[in-house]
């Protein structure tokens, strides 16, 4: 996912982060169940992303914008793996 640093907090203030990656994330996990693979917990998926969002970005996030931005990851990573496996078990 492409991260715009200068407009993230107005996107994770409006949903769009969230709802980006999402989309994202649900099409990644489809692959995933594909593949005959477990998913695993939203934490860990939500680690690694803010570690990979941590380190791509221009200068470092305040503790703050740190921990919102956790969330945003979080949430964002639990409702792709509720959405697909709400697909697996309806199929």
């Amino acid at each position: 996912m492409d991260v715009d640093y200068r407009s993230l907090p107005e996107e994770m203030e409006s949903g769009e982060f969230r709802r980006r990656l999402r989309d994202e994330l649900v099409e990644g996990f489809r692959r995933i169940g594909a593949e005959g693979e477990r998913l695993p917990p939203p934490s860990h998926y939500a680690s690694r992303i803010a570690e990979v969002i941590h380190a791509g970005a221009p200068v470092p996030l305040t503790r703050e914008a740190a921990f919102d931005l956790y969330q945003e990851i979080l949430l964002a990573c639990e409702q792709a793996r509720d959405e697909v496996l709400g697909e697996e078990t309806a199929g």
